[in-house]
């Protein structure tokens, strides 16, 4: 279904602000509140996202009156984001292996490191800053994330076989469907974790001690019974 511009103006508000980086935002007010009052009734601005607005159309939430290039804008945006919010497909690792690099110490996160499908096997990252760093399909046989800061980062899919994961922190890690297999985990700390069940129970099986920075108990935060 194809919707006009002129389908999405309404006469009831009028665009008073057009701004933010990678999305119009549009602030607008209503003039408005009956079409049998000759006086108008203000409320005020009101921040109404481009799909909060698409959204309302119908339900009585005012939509936009602005110009057909900011809607036009604003609809590029939501079906093509910016480039800086997409996920990388590969890495570098990924093409040349970074098999046995030592990254300790590094703040990974702050240089906008990303290891997507690497093969990182025996790789060091001792108390390493990777908070929200993408390690999806990475290969990181052995690696060493002692004392690391893995929280908010992607190990989707990566084999993690015999990784040495002592003292780490990954709260809010997606670790989904990744392998363990002679995994060391002591004092970890997966406080909402997105993980499955059957990997859950298989690291609850080794599971001890408790994370010393966040002082969370490795087998509570993995509701280990």
């Amino acid at each position: 279904m194809s919707l006009s511009m002129s389908a999405l103006k309404c006469p009831r508000v009028s665009c008073v602000r057009a701004s933010t980086q990678s999305c119009v935002r549009v602030s607008c007010t209503h003039k408005s509140s009956s079409s049998s009052s000759s006086s108008s009734s203000s409320a005020g601005p009101v921040a109404v996202s481009p799909l909060g607005a698409l959204r309302g159309l119908g339900l009585g939430l005012v939509a936009v009156s602005c110009t057909p290039a900011i809607m036009a804008s604003s609809l590029v945006n939501m079906v093509h984001p910016p480039a800086a919010l997409a996920i990388p497909q590969t890495s570098i690792c990924a093409t040349e292996a970074c098999d046995d690099n030592d990254y300790s110490g590094i703040d990974l996160a702050a240089k906008g490191e990303f290891f997507t499908k690497g093969s990182l096997k025996r790789a060091k990252f001792i108390k390493v800053k990777a908070n929200a760093v993408n390690f999806f399909g990475a290969d990181l046989t052995n690696a060493d994330f002692t004392d690391a800061d893995l929280s908010d980062a992607n190990f989707g899919q990566a084999n993690m076989n015999g990784v040495n994961l002592t003292n780490a922190n990954l709260t809010n890690a997606i670790v989904s469907s990744a392998r363990f297999e002679n995994a060391i985990i002591d004092n970890t700390d997966w406080t909402d974790v997105i993980i499955r069940k059957d990997i859950n129970n298989q690291l609850c099986e080794i599971a001890k001690g408790v994370n010393p920075k966040t002082g969370v108990d490795t087998r509570e935060s993995l509701f280990c019974e």
